[in-house]
């Protein structure tokens, strides 16, 4: 039987296989052999390897009980009410009403992982990243909407207007359109249109709805 088997001993069985480990002239294999004639028993608890290893434990430590392994620290009541205490008192001196854990780890001089599992499991607080966006000023609002006005009166004129866009030194792109992909989308629809006239016209207003949504972020 394995060592592990040990672990189902209780404590006075372990010190039964122990005092006849040494009664028998430190005999392991006599030893288990007598524990089972007691315990009336044809196998096991352990074989005479793992009792000598129990024995090796004992003469170090003089215990036989099972050690306890590493128990998971209980967060303190006090730490709760200080992280609760320095997340209202940091997100009320943010713009964004946001907190971060690295600064309230600093101010309380707490560790990094304590705090975010408070504010994680306890505070409900999620982490979640910022990213840079145009900031809108005022007017901008009226700048956008003459922008769009403009733009869809001037498509009711002449369809091929954004097309001249593409293609002339004052147009900007963001996001997904660059100057090679608008080029390859120039390509692939003149290369269609010639077998059905209708792709053309179909991909132009594509083409406006997408270049509209790009334009639209630069205001």
């Amino acid at each position: 039987m394995s060592y592990f088997s040990a672990n189902l001993l209780t404590l006075q069985e372990k010190a039964l296989l122990v005092k006849l480990f040494y009664l028998n002239q430190q005999n392991s294999v006599a030893a288990v052999r007598e524990f089972r004639r007691m315990k009336q028993i044809r196998r096991g608890p352990m074989s005479p390897c793992a009792l000598r290893k129990m024995i090796q434990k004992f003469e170090t430590t003089g215990q036989l009980g099972i050690f306890l392994g590493r128990v998971r620290k209980q967060i303190l009541s006090s730490s709760l009410e200080n992280v609760a205490t320095a997340v209202v008192e940091a997100s009320s001196q943010s713009v964004h009403g946001s907190v971060s854990v690295p600064i309230v780890s600093r101010v309380l001089d707490m560790p990094y992982s304590t705090v975010g599992k408070i504010l994680r499991r306890v505070l409900n607080f999620h982490s979640y990243k910022i990213e840079p966006m145009h900031l809108l000023q005022d007017g901008d609002s009226n700048v956008r909407t003459t922008f769009a006005l403009a733009f869809l009166a001037r498509i009711v004129i002449d369809v091929t207007w954004p097309w001249n866009i593409l293609w002339s030194d004052t147009f900007a792109s963001m996001g997904t359109l660059t100057p090679t992909n608008v080029e390859f989308g120039l390509r692939k629809t003149l290369r269609l249109s010639r077998n059905n006239p209708c792709i053309l016209t179909k991909l132009q207003y594509g083409v406006v709805l997408r270049l509209s949504l790009s334009l639209d972020r630069i205001f």
